[in-house]
Formats: structure tokens, sequence, C-alpha cells
């Protein structure tokens, strides 16, 4: 469903430097979720990019501020950070520790096979060491986080330089939530990947517009043959070549940034020669070849021969049993290979290119068109897809010559697709599964972006998807089998996150992942499981007590009561959202809320509706999948005029109970009391002064107190925090430095979030979830002319860092906090002691001595946590400035040279991780 905007579209768009380009994907399953029926629409990319724009564009502008990103990280910079040992655990990753997120880039070590480097588009670089059974991130947590290929120098004593590209311009699904529209250029190691820094040639774009099309990434490549650090990458409209590791670049295709193909891709063979793609948009369009990697040559073929005249991302597969062999997939609308791909039409090509002579132009190369070779029989998710382009790959074999495809799905074809008898599916989809219930491929996922052969034995496979990273022992077996490689690889992307308020010391997490569903674990051991539930984009959800019941959500208002087993297996189900509403009335990601004092009450907006359900326990699971009438009801009120849909909603648990806030995306806030029984009204409370709209993405209620409440508002470039102390009569500014001034319109962050922790004492710990991290106050106070207002610090800077944080819960009992990151999976930290989490704690120490320390700090690890770790040290920027292994069970930290003052330690092993403060002194 991936449908190309018109060239004058994307030219316009970039000159403004917004990438909006958000990915389609189809909803899923895995072995015990529930089966969710899809139809011509079950997912759109363009409505997930209009709620993404509805609630973060400007409000005076209706768009998202051009280089954003670049403004909000650097007003962040500046933030204090909590630097505390707290008698608990830190902050700790919950995982999923078994489910990857969206990744494009993928390489295998050429001195170690069993070393891998990988990119999360969102969740940046991460290294294995072990083949990929365990996974370490390796770019800075305050970095840019996103990459889209990754690349090592190939010479002789240089194997430890890699390089990195960032700037994922089509399909980005971080991209709105974190406003990242733009790359940072490229990054360098020389270290093997360990520790990165960016190019500064690079680096040199207007963060506030699409200046430099270094800004944007395709890929990036080292030279096979050259002595000298040659490196090639392929931006938007052009490919550059620098002869000295970066310091410098040379476009040799392309780099008219006023003209230019949107697409474009590089490769080279063992023995230099060189071929790129440039897409037919852009005044150099076409298929080109290089002996040099200087001087191209276009040999493209002639459309009277099958070649395409229209044609977007074409990608490159040379044959490694023979290099004058090249195969180009491209996405050709009009042309090729057609499949009604969830009622879009997508239509794909296959080349075959063999060098005879010369410059390889005309007569010295021949073509064949395999295109109507590609998979087209069985069912629509059978066959071959792209979806414009976004999911692309083609590899051949080493021995074999098979050649391997990948759009939505995997394909092998043993005879290099010359037939179409051949052919096999083995990987992606299931196959011959169906609309409206569809499955995957058994231990496998939809939206190829690589697939790479082991050196040592090339029937070995990776596998590099929108699902994470997978591998088959055996990508030549008639039915191939997949394990994955995402333990400890936490890059996923969370909308929301579900706890059991009623049960202290409960470590059941639930949350609502883009693309993934609503994954479930019962552990507090960040190494446990997690498993799907509810499959779809994972949205809102409530757990009754004792866990009765679950409610959960996926995109477009559809809910479902669940009966859950401790490990997660759905035992048993109804979708109950209410007859009448239909899928458009609902926001994509679409709020609701349980009543905290009556579990059987539900609350449901639908566009300006309100409804609320009362018999939730009484509700049959009878496993049936439409809307329902029993126990609804609809408010007699609406919204009316001009002040949007109802895009947040929450329930006081005291004093008094059943009471309802909601507010729209048009700046409007009402109350509704005595919500659970009856018809009431809404009664409209005082508009927070921020301007004529404003969406409000969020309402937090005290647990103590129903008429103290704060209202977020999640768009850019007005202010976002507001407090009431009269049940919403007024609302004062209470943003304080997370605003960039009192009228917050000045390129400050993006607020998503805000929830409310009390104490048996009487204070309180709020959490602020934002586009650049989590931030903590004791103390909300009013913002002013001649008043600062509430002083945020960051949490978890050596751990969260600046990831974005969309969803936050609380549970006073225990002190438990959940912070739900887009991009970097889940976290806990507890505000107060608890016993039996499982996590590091007293008796699973982990000790620096002496703290303070002058020179050298003293590091001793309890026999409980085994195996080797390793500690990095931070600086109160957040910049690492120093890492140290830990091989058996103690080391030394040398603090020479750094500055007096705290940081941040973190370390990290085997399933565990703990974090404090480290103080050096004179």
């Amino acid at each position: 469903m991936k449908k190309l905007l018109p060239a004058f579209t994307i030219a316009l768009l970039l000159a403004a430097g917004l990438f909006v380009f958000h990915k389609f994907q189809n909803t899923f399953f895995t072995a015990a979720a529930v089966l969710i029926p899809g139809d011509k629409q079950e997912e759109n990319r363009e409505l997930r990019a209009a709620w993404q724009r509805l609630r973060l564009a400007d409000p005076a502008t209706g768009e998202i501020p051009a280089g954003i990103g670049w403004q909000e990280r650097a007003f962040a910079a500046h933030l204090p950070q909590v630097l505390q040992d707290r008698s608990g655990p830190d902050w700790l990753a919950r995982g999923p520790w078994n489910v990857g997120g969206r990744t494009r880039a993928l390489a295998i070590d050429i001195t170690n096979e069993n070393r891998l480097l990988a990119g999360g588009v969102s969740g940046g670089v991460w290294l294995s060491e072990d083949g990929g059974q365990s996974w370490s991130r390796r770019t800075p947590l305050n970095a840019h986080p996103g990459c889209v290929s990754i690349a090592q120098d190939q010479r002789p004593g240089h194997t430890n330089t890699w390089y990195y590209l960032s700037g994922e311009v089509y399909g980005t699904s971080a991209g709105a939530t974190g406003a990242f529209y733009l790359g940072d250029g490229m990054f360098k190691s020389n270290d093997g990947g360990l520790t990165w820094a960016p190019i500064t040639a690079t680096a040199v774009g207007n963060p506030q517009s699409f200046t430099t099309l270094y800004q944007s990434g395709w890929r990036v490549i080292t030279s096979p043959t050259d002595t000298g650090a040659v490196v090639y990458m392929a931006t938007i409209g052009t490919v550059y070549r620098s002869a000295n590791g970066g310091q410098s670049w040379t476009p040799v295709l392309g780099g008219n940034i006023g003209s230019y193909s949107y697409f474009a891709d590089v490769t080279a063979s063992s023995t230099g020669v060189m071929y790129a793609t440039l897409s037919s948009d852009g005044p150099q369009k076409g298929i080109w070849r290089s002996t040099n990697g200087t001087n191209w040559t276009n040999i493209s073929p002639d459309t009277l021969a099958g070649f395409a005249p229209v044609y977007n991302r074409i990608v490159v597969g040379i044959n490694p049993n023979n290099e004058n062999e090249v195969y180009f997939l491209g996405s050709t609308p009009g042309y090729g290979h057609y499949n009604n791909y969830i009622d879009s039409d997508d239509w794909s090509s296959l080349w075959k290119y063999t060098y005879a002579s010369g410059n390889g132009s005309g007569a010295g190369g021949t073509w064949e068109n395999l295109s109507l070779n590609l998979p087209n029989k069985g069912t629509e998710f059978d066959q071959f897809a792209s979806q414009g382009g976004y999911d692309l790959v083609v590899r051949v074999q080493p021995g074999s010559g098979h050649v391997f495809v990948g759009g939505t799905n995997i394909y092998r074809s043993t005879d290099a697709f010359t037939s179409d008898s051949n052919t096999t599916q083995l990987g992606g989809y299931a196959i011959g599964t169906t609309l409206p219930f569809f499955q995957l491929y058994p231990g496998h996922h939809p939206d190829q972006h690589d697939v790479l052969f082991l050196p040592s034995n090339p029937e070995v496979m990776l596998s590099a998807c929108d699902g994470g990273l997978y591998r088959t022992e055996d990508c030549t077996a008639p039915d191939v089998v997949w394990s994955a490689l995402n333990r400890g690889y936490q890059t996923t992307q969370f909308y929301t996150a579900v706890i059991d308020k009623s049960a202290p010391n409960d470590p059941m997490l639930l949350g609502g992942l883009q693309d993934n569903g609503n994954f479930f674990v019962n552990s507090s051991n960040p190494t446990a499981p997690w498993k799907q539930t509810v499959n779809g984009d994972g949205a809102y959800g409530g757990v009754a007590p004792g866990k009765a019941y679950y409610v959960l959500s996926i995109q477009q208002g559809r809910v479902a009561k669940v009966a859950l087993s401790d490990d997660g297996t759905v035992q048993a189900f109804r979708r109950i959202d209410p007859i009448g509403p239909v899928k458009d009335d609902y926001l994509f990601i679409n709020p609701l809320a349980l009543d905290p004092s009556d579990a059987n009450v539900l609350y449901l907006p639908a566009g300006r509706r309100l409804y609320r359900q009362t018999e939730l326990a009484n509700i049959n699971l009878t496993g049936e999948w439409d809307s329902i009438a029993q126990g609804w009801m609809q408010y007699p009120d609406t919204i009316k005029g001009n002040f949007g849909v109802i895009s947040a909603i929450a329930v006081s648990t005291a004093n008094p109970t059943h009471r309802v806030y909601i507010g729209t995306s048009a700046n409007k806030l009402f109350r509704i009391d005595e919500a659970h029984t009856g018809s009431p009204a809404f009664i409209p409370l005082g508009t927070p002064p921020v301007g004529t709209a404003g969406y409000v993405n969020c309402i937090a209620v005290d647990p103590t107190n129903a008429d103290r409440v704060v209202a977020v508002y999640s768009n850019y470039n007005i202010y976002s925090l507001f407090l009431s102390t009269n049940a919403g009569a007024s609302w004062q500014k209470v943003g304080g430095n997370l605003e960039a001034n009192l009228n917050g319109n000045a390129g400050g962050v993006s607020v998503r979030w805000l929830s409310i922790l009390p104490f048996a004492n009487g204070t309180y710990k709020y959490f602020c979830g934002t586009s650049v991290g989590l931030f903590s106050t004791d103390t909300l106070k009013i913002h002013s002319i001649s008043q600062p207002g509430t002083q945020w610090a960051l949490e978890g800077a050596a751990t969260i860092g600046s990831s974005v944080v969309d969803y936050i819960d609380t549970r006073p009992s225990d002190g438990l906090v959940v912070a739900a990151t887009h991009g970097s999976g889940m976290f806990t930290a507890n505000f107060a002691p608890v016993s039996g989490t499982g996590e590091v704690g007293k008796t699973d120490y982990v000790r620096l001595y002496p703290n303070p320390a002058r020179d050298v700090v003293q590091i001793d690890l309890s026999s409980a946590l085994a195996g080797p770790a390793e500690l990095r040290l931070y600086n109160q920027r957040g910049q690492e400035v120093r890492r140290q292994n830990i091989q058996s069970g103690s080391g030394q930290l040398n603090l020479q040279s750094l500055e007096t003052g705290a940081y941040w330690y973190d370390v990290q092993g085997l399933g565990w991780r703990k974090s404090g403060k480290l103080v050096k002194g004179n």
C-alpha cells in the first residue's frame, strides 16, 4: 500500500524539510495470538501520518516544524539530569527481549562472522559478538537514532573501520513520532563498531530545512579494491565518493539539490566494478556502470526492450559466482509484474544484465526481462509485492547461483527466475494466507530489507526486516526454518503500556507496539520472552483487578475483551467496541479508559462522541470479531463546532470517583461527574491559553484528589503543560524548563505524556514523557514572567537517553513507574522499596568504591550476577567518557584526566543492568 507521491509533491516536501514518510504495514499474529480480521483498508500509512500530524503539527501552520529534531535535541542538551543512586534499582530495560524493531541495516564482520552489526531505523546501531545471540547498543543514547545502511572497510589492517548512514527517507515510522525527518549524515567507527562519531563533512546541513543531500540516506559501501580509504554513499539524487575515509566528498552521479532522483542505490563487485541506480524522476536517471567509481556509463536498456519508462527505487544484486551477471529489482509503476496488494496497485520488475565488453553499454551488455516470472500465483499475500519500493532486496547465493528476492516476503528461485515454476516462498507472510484472517510464515516476519549469506556456509542466511533479525541454517530447504536473532536487540516502538494497578509488586507488563500488536510479559526478568496477544497496531488497554480479564485494542478503535493465561496465551476473546461508530470515526491510535473504581465500566471515545460500557464482566468470550450492542450507551452530548474530536480521556481514582475528563484535538476540555451512571452532561472547562488550537494528548488526574489535573498538549510550538487545582475551572502553566519560552513557541520539545505518583507521606513525583526522553520533578511550579516554573530533570540518561517516550504509567502501591518508548522498548523503575522483583537489588549488588574517588575506582560484582559485564561512564551532558570490561566479577576504572564532579555509570551483564552516580573528587 506504499503509494508513491508525485514528483512535484516530493519536491515540495523536500524543499520544506518535511520528511514524513510513514511506512504502511499489515497486521499479523504469532502462535496463540488473537486473529484479527482484516479488510481492504486494514491499515493505511496515510491514516497514521494524518494522526501523527494532528497531534504534533504546529497549530499555526498545520506543519511539523522543519528540522525540529535538531532543535529539540539541542534544547534538551541544556536541561539537567537526575543524578542519584536510589535504594532500589535504576531504570531497567524490560524488553521485549525477544522482539526486534524495524531494521534496514545488517552487516557481517569479514574478520569474524560471529560479529554482526545491525541498525534500527529508530533504535540506533547494535553489535553482537556471538552471531546474534545477544546484542549491545553502540550508538550514544542522545544521538540521532536512525541507521539505514552500514559498511566495513575491507582493506587488510583497516577492518576496524566502519561507516553507517542515517536519514531514512521512505517509510519511517519514528519520523512523525520523534520528528526526525532529516538524517544526520554519516557516522564512523575506528574500533570495530564499539564507538561512533559523526563525520564532520556530512553534518553540514541546516537543521531548519533540507539544504544538503547528506541529510538523506540509501546506501553506504566501501571500495573492495582501492588501497586508500575509498567510501561511497547513495543519498537522494546523488552517489558520492570519498577518497579519504569521509573527510571530503565528491558527487560522481547527480548532486543537484534542486533537481534529482528521489531513489538511489550503489554497489560494487569484488573486482571493483560498480553499479548505481537513480530513479526516473531525475535528470541522471537510469542504471549506471563504472570501473573506477569516478567515470560512469549509463547502461540502461531501451524501453522497447521491456525496460520500464517509469521506475522508482531499484536495488542491485551482483552474482558472486559470475560477477558479469547483475540483477536489478525495482518498483516500476504501471509496468512489469502486477499485484493488487491490499487493494493497492503494486508493480515490480526484475532484469538480468550480463556484461559483454567495452563500457557495458549498448551491445556491450545484454538484458533479460524476468519480471513476469516474479511470483504471481496464489493469494495476494503469496505474490511478490514491494509496497512501492519500501521493502526491496535481491541477492544471489554463492555456490548455487540461486536468486533470492525480497518484498513483503522472501522468495528463492533455483533457475534464477528464467521461469515461474521453480520459485519457493520462504519468509514473510504464511503461504496461502488470506483476508480477513492472515498469518505469518512460521518464525519470520514480513517486509524484507536485506538478506546476507554466512561466508563460511552460504546455506546459512540472515534476514533483516520489519520484525528485526532472523537466521535460517538452510535457505535451500523445501521448508525453511527460521530462528529469531532478536534477544536483547531492543529496538521496538511502543505507543502505550498496561500494568495491573491492583497488584503491588506484580511483574506483568503489556504494551501496544506499532505494527506488532499487544505484547505481554509476566516476569521481572529482563530477558523473559514477551508474547503477542491481540495483533495489529497495538493501542490502549487495561486490566481488571485480579486479571479477571483484559481490555486490549488496536488501530481505529477496535477493542477486545481477552482472557490470558499467566504466560500470556490467549484463552478466549470477544470484540466489544459498540455498534454504530465506523472505523473512520476513531483516531488511528484511539484512547480508552477503564474506570479504576469499577472494572465493569469502560469509556470509549469515537470522534465527537463518547460511549460507556457497563457490563464488561458479563460479556461472553465467544471468539467472534464484530461490534456489539450489549452494555453500551452513548452520552447525549457531543463535541460541537470547531473543537475537533476527543483525543484524550482520564478517570479519577479518588475524591471523587467516577469523574471523567476528556480533551479534544482542538483545545477543548470537558468534565463528566458521576460518569458511570445515567446520562450526565459534558461540563465545559476553562481553556488553557495555547491559542485557537492544540491537541490534548494526555490528561493526568491526581490519584488522591480528582480536582488536581494536568492537561498535556503534544504539538510543537505551543505551551505543553497546564495544571488545574479546581477541577478544570482554570489552568496555570507548569511546563517550566521544558518550554523554550513562556509562550512555548520557540523550538522546545514535544511533550507526550504525564503521570503522577503520590507517596504515603503526601509528597509526589511527576514523570513527563517527551520526544527527547523521560523527565521528572518533585513539584509542579507556576511558570510566569517572574517565575521560571517547574524544573524538570532527565531520567535514565544512560538507559532511556533521548528516546521518544510516548506513554508512562505509575502504581502508587509499590512506586512502580513504566516508560514506553518508540524505538528502544520499555523501561521500569521503582520509587519505593519493594521486594521479590527479581531485579538487581541489595543481594545482587554492583559496588563501586571509593565513591567519591580521585583516580581509580574498584568495581565488585556479587556472584549472583553471572558472566562478564561492561561498565560505561557518562558525564552530566550524557556523553560517554569511559568504558571498562569486567571479566571475573571485579575490575578497576581509571578516572585520571576526568574533571571533578558527578558522573553516571551504567553496568550491564547477561540479563541484568545497574546504574548509579559516581563522584570524582579533588
